[in-house]
């Protein structure tokens, strides 16, 4: 992904897991994002976000849920 927004990302991950990604808010959806992620694998996407002091990921049974100021 080359600065793509996050609800865009979190689209593409979501066609390829069973577990959802959900983006709250307008601005944490627009978001802008850079890196390389399979779209099946999203424990590498959700370790790069947790690395972000702006985001906060709740990972939960059905959903993992991103949120940011």
């Amino acid at each position: 992904f080359r600065d793509e927004a996050l609800a865009a990302i979190a689209n593409e991950f979501n066609r390829n897991n069973k577990r959802q990604l959900v983006v709250e808010g307008p601005a944490t959806r627009s978001r802008r994002i850079t890196g390389v992620f399979h779209a099946d694998d999203p424990g590498a996407l959700i370790a790069f976000l947790e690395r972000d002091g702006d985001l906060a990921v709740r990972v939960q049974e059905d959903r993992i849920v991103i949120q940011g100021p």
